[in-house]
């Protein structure tokens, strides 16, 4: 697979899960790229719900509605 291919799969995720998070309502999301660096993973996303119930919403959300690789 050529990098192109997967700067956009990478991409088109992270704009799947940040709708996925808006879905639920998750507020202050804050997305950090963290392709300069040497660890194995190109973006870490961080977000804030109103109490714990929602927050394990929008994760389930995330892991129920993404594809496992």
């Amino acid at each position: 697979m050529k990098i192109e291919t997967l700067e956009l799969d990478t991409e088109r995720t992270l704009r799947e899960i940040i709708a996925l998070i808006a879905e639920k309502k998750g507020e202050q999301t804050v997305t950090l790229d963290m392709r300069e660096f040497s660890i194995p993973t190109d973006f870490f996303v961080i977000t804030q719900g109103d109490n714990p119930k929602q927050v394990k919403a929008i994760a389930d959300s995330i892991l129920e509605k993404l594809p496992r690789e």
